[in-house]
């Protein structure tokens, strides 16, 4: 897709019933038999402060998420977690169950993408504005003003693809419904920084967390989601798979995807330029795919094979 015909601009509980499921993880991270009937699954289930990681070995860069179920939505009420900040596009929330999968600890970066560039197999991103690409420095920064196509077609041509919308809040929260990848603290308790977002409307409010902009991806590594992932609350929000839909009402609850077509496709994760209730791990917005903008990325995920 040509420059000419990209849009820039900038943008700113009911549990649903769990079947068995091939390829689930026990809790140790252990392959259980397909088929074999699974235990009911309790809010003691989802109160390990600790998600346990795949137990096979995963491509570099990224980490594996075991198979199974996990809280999905605005947890108000699930295991005592209390969010008054629920959005329609949040709800119906409850359990769903996703396969094993891989998914990049970061955001793909300058440095990452140019060698799809180089290769001549990925297009030269835009470079004005907030722009990262053609800035001195900026290989170790997220990515960004890459559409929705582009992300796409970077992620396969490494040989894997986009998260899927379940599949990013997984990795983001774990399976104990937490407000945030790093549990249910404020992004600031304490004074203490956890992520890279829009505190305020002036430039003295937006560095509060030392950042003006967007960071180094990583730079707020000690504030990692449950599986060690960097960054999926601010700093650049990330493009999914999925297309849009105003909620999750009628959706799968095993191996969840969005609808089958739309207009727009899913963003996750808030960005530097949005407030904190835009961080927390339910929080959904989109764009349409042609969209691009300095505060959007992504990451890839990969099949387990």
């Amino acid at each position: 897709m040509s420059h000419s015909y990209r849009v820039f601009s900038f943008v700113l509980v009911v549990f649903c019933a769990l079947s068995s499921c091939s390829g689930r993880r026990d809790a140790a991270g252990v392959a259980t038999v397909a088929g074999q009937a699974s235990t009911p699954i309790t809010v003691q289930d989802y109160a390990a402060p600790e998600a346990k990681r795949l137990v096979v070995e995963a491509p570099a860069g990224m980490v594996g998420i075991p198979g199974g179920p996990f809280f999905r939505g605005c947890a108000n009420g699930f295991g005592g977690i209390e969010d008054s900040r629920c959005a329609t596009s949040e709800i119906p929330s409850g359990i769903v169950t996703t396969v094993a999968y891989f998914i990049d600890i970061d955001e793909v970066t300058v440095g990452r993408y140019a060698k799809c560039v180089s290769a001549g197999k990925c297009q030269t991103p835009f470079d004005v504005g907030e722009c990262n690409w053609g800035s001195t420095g900026r290989d170790s920064y997220p990515i960004n003003c890459v559409t929705w196509h582009e992300a796409d077609l970077f992620c396969r041509w490494e040989g894997k693809r986009l998260p899927t919308e379940a599949e990013w809040e997984k990795a983001a929260r774990g399976t104990d419904g937490r407000l945030y990848p790093w549990g249910n603290d404020e992004p600031d308790a304490g004074g203490t920084y956890r992520a890279n977002y829009g505190e305020g409307l002036t430039r003295l409010l937006w560095m509060r967390d030392t950042w003006e902009y967007d960071a180094p991806v990583g730079s707020f590594s000690d504030w990692t989601s449950p599986y060690g992932c960097n960054d999926m609350a601010g700093n650049v929000a990330e493009w999914t798979a999925d297309w849009w839909a105003d909620s999750f009402e009628g959706l799968s609850t095993m191996q969840p995807a969005g609808p089958t077509d739309g207009e727009a496709r899913v963003v996750r994760g808030g960005s530097f330029r949005e407030y904190r209730q835009r961080l927390r791990t339910s929080a959904r917005s989109s764009h349409e795919p042609e969209f691009f903008d300095g505060n959007l990325g992504f990451r890839c995920a990969a099949d387990v094979k």
